[in-house]
């Protein structure tokens, strides 16, 4: 968010006093590492039929959130994201 520093003070002109004001505003961005938030490490299916995996992430900012089979092989094609919030999104293995 925007956090402002103000800082002020009153001037003498001689004739009357004026308020002077000056301030500075910064943008903090908390960041963190992304977190998983489901933790099924086991799933039963029957042959022939479609299973769906899916890994819930929270990170900002946003993660690169990849599958990979036993082989190490890279399984992008199989993959689909959806965002729940600004930070966690959930993705899908098919």
């Amino acid at each position: 968010g925007k956090y402002t520093c103000e800082v002020k003070n009153w001037l003498n002109t001689g004739i009357d006093r004026k308020e002077a004001i000056s301030n500075v505003t910064s943008d903090v961005w908390i960041q963190y590492a992304p977190f998983i938030l489901n933790r099924e490490k086991k799933f039963a299916v029957f042959e022939g039929r479609e299973i769906v995996c899916e890994c819930i992430v929270d990170a900002f900012p946003k993660s690169e959130i990849s599958w990979y089979a036993p082989s190490g092989q890279r399984l992008s094609s199989f993959t689909e994201e959806k965002s729940l919030n600004a930070t966690v999104v959930v993705s899908q293995l098919h």
